[in-house]
């Protein structure tokens, strides 16, 4: 089964829901001030952030709604998690350092595990799908570009070197290319930072890009008319059709993003990460 992750926010409430990859079938899984959901590579759980008025924390949940469990406790804001292709780590963002980095820890978390280790200055992380590099986001002069480490934070390597902002970024199910944002518009390159074209528009304001499983779409939020959001699908190359899949007749008030999309095909073999676990 395909199914797509978003975040919904009426008014000034959000929560997660759960939808068939057409866009039916939408179901709402966890309470409210809940975001940045993502899928463990099995399909069985969601690793989310949980905001309130001291920060953020990430939980994770059955995607039945059941065995809800705090991982991270800290009074800071942890958020944008990512897990490993094997499900055995989580890369997330905190600002419980010097300004916000990227951290990473086992599935267990912090309350029944180890410490989260830092890697590096910057967010959004996602995990490469050989399961050994961590795509992210950094800032350097003035401008946000596309980053890549080693999973023990070694070998930082810039990818993007735009005048433009480039942020949200993921990889393929198969780690040949990357999806990020450019000027309000969906971008694809090679993993290796070459062959940066874009896919949509920008004058759609077009945002939070990820892959379908098989790779040949891409699921992204985009602003409507009215400036509020829609979960949106499309082939992933430039001239071709997109379908809205989240649109509420007459509804004025209601924001759909940060989608996540899960399959089968996702599934990776168990890989062996030792760097955390002996802590």
């Amino acid at each position: 089964m395909n199914r797509i992750a978003f975040v919904q926010r009426v008014f000034s409430e959000s929560h997660i829901n759960l939808m068939d990859r057409n866009g039916s079938n939408i179901v709402e899984l966890t309470g409210p001030r809940t975001k940045s959901p993502t899928f463990t590579p099995d399909g069985r759980r969601i690793v989310f952030a949980k905001w309130s008025r001291q920060g953020a924390d990430l939980w994770i949940i059955d995607t039945t709604g059941q065995h809800l469990e705090q991982l991270t406790s800290a009074p800071v804001r942890d958020a944008d998690p990512s897990v490993s292709p094997d499900g055995t780590l989580i890369a997330f963002t905190s600002n419980r350092g010097p300004g916000h980095g990227v951290y990473v820890m086992t599935v267990k978390g912090e309350v029944k595990g180890p410490p989260a280790k830092r890697l590096a200055r910057g967010w959004n992380p996602a995990f490469a799908t050989d399961g050994r590099h961590i795509l992210y986001t950094r800032r350097t002069d003035q401008v946000s570009h596309l980053w890549v480490m080693h999973l023990d934070g070694t070998h930082r390597h810039q990818l993007t070197t735009s005048p433009s902002n480039d942020y949200d970024p993921a990889y393929s199910p198969d780690g040949r290319r990357i999806v990020y944002v450019r000027d309000r518009a969906i971008w694809l390159m090679r993993s290796d930072g070459t062959r940066q074209h874009a896919i949509t528009a920008p004058h759609y304001w077009d945002s939070q890009p990820a892959f379908s499983p098989n790779g040949k779409q891409v699921v992204f939020a985009r602003v409507n008319y009215v400036r509020y959001s829609n979960i949106v699908r499309k082939p992933a190359r430039m001239a071709s059709h997109s379908k809205v899949l989240t649109k509420y007749p007459h509804a004025w008030s209601i924001d759909d993003y940060q989608p996540a999309w899960w399959g089968p095909t996702l599934l990776r073999d168990s890989r062996t990460f030792s760097f955390i676990r002996g802590g």
